[in-house]
């Protein structure tokens, strides 16, 4: 078979490749795909011992997401095979004309940074892309501009209903547009929408949702390194008559290789900013990050028994943790603690009020299992300067915009670089004073944060050294190591065993 027999066919979500010699087959599924971490473990090699390892998203007729097009037609090239494309995707060009642009941003009642206004450009001449944009870099405005502009039937998904609330109010804002929501027993769907994933996907079958979602025509997944996850690639798919199709992270690639499948969805990477860029330019605060040595011992093999002697019922390191929280309480600080698990937040939450003597008032504990209006309460005091201690399992973890808090406290622990990057991130966000319209990028902000090394078993020690590699990696993060005893902050009070 001659290579100009191949013909690559281009179509809005599902394409083709015709007539791929099968001695080019391997390259190409390669790299249109991944290599499982430890395969050589997994029940897949168990049952077919000559599995290489590699998961591709071409199949062996030929057919593979649009997403992964550049990916593919790039490894055609590097081989030598010459090919035939046919695009049949439907496409959406804005027209541009400076005059009117400006003019339009102009009539927008919305302070915009410079790397906005260019992401703005770069997404009206995308339909489909990734912008990689840290936390706290202000992607509502983005949204708000994008949508704005395009003026077309708009869905925006997300994970939690926090993130949901706070988004339908900031494009509503911005914009002027009445935006709806789906989910947390809502739904209200509007031109512009922004719904709960999972809301969608328990009524994928359902006609009404079906409807829906043939009707958008410009998809946004908000946190988009969630699209390796199936629900969300399902909702993805169903809005099948999407002529747009962008998402949003600021921790774009996977620790599990798996970057190809949220690519797969939305396309590559077509504008990027680093949170040290922003720390440098002036729009974010240097965070000074603590990593406590802490010592103990687990014999065990077991995560979840580890996991509670060393993290969860650790006395000396919750303690750390609260004479911490204390000196910074003092200091009339902000503070965001972050917990894994329920009974732990129930533990640092007792500590502070009958150890450390801090009011029961002064100190606000939140869980997935509270109703939405006391969360949203809480969020509103602790915004407001009027609650000073926020302790909170993984529901403030992501998305959320707190842009009082000024310490973090992370004693969840864990391995997840996104994890550990979108932690961090809650506490990144410059105040602004009073009577300020916008942040004052010539003057420098700082933030505190703690974090462990956990040094009583070699998971938990992993997981500390692969937190501690994550924050040096950004050039603008002070990160300092100690085992807490020279620092102001080291409880005061005798430790009683």
């Amino acid at each position: 078979m001659k290579s100009s027999q191949v013909i690559v066919l281009l179509k809005n979500d599902r394409s083709r490749i015709f007539g791929l010699p099968q001695k080019n087959y391997l390259l190409v599924r390669r790299v249109c795909g991944w290599k499982e971490k430890n395969y050589f473990f997994t029940d897949r090699f168990q049952k077919n011992k000559k599995w290489d390892g590699y998961t591709s998203l071409l199949t062996k007729k030929g057919f593979f997401p649009t997403g992964i097009a550049d990916i593919l037609l790039d490894q055609l090239k590097r081989i030598g095979l010459n090919y035939k494309l046919i695009d049949k995707r439907t496409t959406y060009e804005y027209d541009f004309n400076e005059e009117k642009l400006l003019s339009k941003l102009d009539n927008l009642n919305m302070l915009m940074r410079s790397y906005q206004i260019d992401g703005l450009l770069t997404g009206l001449q995308n339909n489909r892309m990734l912008f990689q944009w840290p936390t706290a870099s202000g992607k509502s405005v983005l949204f708000a501009l994008l949508i704005y502009f395009y003026n077309l039937r708009t869905l925006i998904i997300v994970n939690r209903k926090e993130l949901m609330t706070q988004l339908a109010r900031e494009i509503s804002d911005k914009t002027g547009l009445e935006v709806g929501v789906i989910g947390d027993g809502k739904w209200n769907p509007k031109r512009v929408t922004v719904a709960i994933v999972d809301s969608l996907v328990s009524r994928l079958k359902d006609p009404k949702v079906k409807q829906f979602l043939e009707h958008i025509r410009y998809f946004i997944a908000d946190e988009s390194h969630h699209l390796a996850a199936t629900e969300w690639k399902k909702v993805a798919y169903a809005c099948n008559n999407a002529v747009i199709k962008h998402g949003f992270s600021g921790t774009c690639f996977r620790t599990d290789s798996k970057d190809i499948l949220l690519v797969a969805t939305t396309g590559s990477i077509k504008h990027k900013i680093t949170t040290s860029e922003l720390i440098k330019q002036g729009w974010l605060s240097r965070p000074e990050i603590t990593m406590c040595y802490v010592d103990g011992f687990c014999g065990s093999k077991n995560w979840v028994e580890i996991e509670r002697e060393l993290i969860v019922t650790n006395r000396i390191r919750n303690y750390l943790a609260c004479g911490f929280i204390k000196y910074h309480y003092e200091q009339n600080r902000q503070i965001l603690v972050i917990v894994n698990k329920i009974k732990h937040g129930k533990i640092i939450y007792e500590s502070l009020c009958k150890e450390f003597n801090i009011s029961s008032k002064e100190i606000k504990y939140v869980t997935g299992t509270h109703q939405t209006f006391f969360r949203e309460k809480v969020l509103r005091d602790f915004r407001n300067r009027k609650l000073p201690i926020l302790i909170g399992t993984s529901i403030y973890e992501e998305g959320v915009d707190l842009p009082s808090a000024d310490v973090g406290v992370n004693l969840a622990g864990g391995d997840s670089e996104i994890k550990t990057i979108q932690r961090l991130g809650r506490i990144l966000r410059k105040t602004k004073g009073e009577y300020d319209i916008d942040i004052d990028e010539d003057k420098p902000q700082t933030v505190y944060y703690l974090d462990f090394i956990d040094r009583g078993h070699e998971f938990t020690y992993h997981h500390s050294r692969h937190r501690q590699e994550v924050y040096e990696a950004e050039e603008e993060f002070k990160v300092i190591k100690t085992n807490g005893e020279k620092e102001l902050w080291y409880p005061r009070y005798k430790l009683n065993h």
